[in-house]
């Protein structure tokens, strides 16, 4: 068991019904996480989140990576490890930036070929 996380792209058919696509996968990245969970203004932090984004959403979250690749100090400050049930380290090691570069380069490709009118969906499970 663990914190096993998605970035689905949201596709509205004509009729309103939606289907998926499969992104981008992490596990136990509990920073990412905890940035959704910030930036969505969450209350409960144990809760399952499925959280609607947009493109804009994907930028913020690839300026923040960015920062802290080029200065780790910022890493507790813009992205800092979350502690929980089943979520991994919390240590700001090789595996945290391995991470936030495998996070950046995925949603840069993402922001590439993406449009503003395009909608994202993050959601996890435990």
């Amino acid at each position: 068991m663990g914190l096993d996380m998605y970035l689905h792209e949201k596709i509205t058919k004509p009729n309103g019904q939606f289907e998926l696509r499969e992104l981008l996968t992490w596990r136990k990245a509990n920073q990412i996480r905890h940035w959704f969970y910030t930036h969505q203004n969450r209350q409960e932090i144990d809760e399952q989140l499925a959280v609607e984004l947009t493109l804009q959403d994907l930028k913020d979250l690839s300026t923040d990576i960015e920062k802290v690749l080029k200065n780790h100090a910022l890493g507790p400050v813009l992205l800092p490890t979350q502690s929980g049930f089943f979520f991994g380290s919390t240590e700001y090691d090789d595996d945290y930036y391995d991470d936030l570069l495998k996070t950046f380069l995925a949603v840069n490709i993402i922001i590439d070929v993406s449009h503003a009118e395009q909608t994202f969906l993050y959601s996890e499970w435990w």
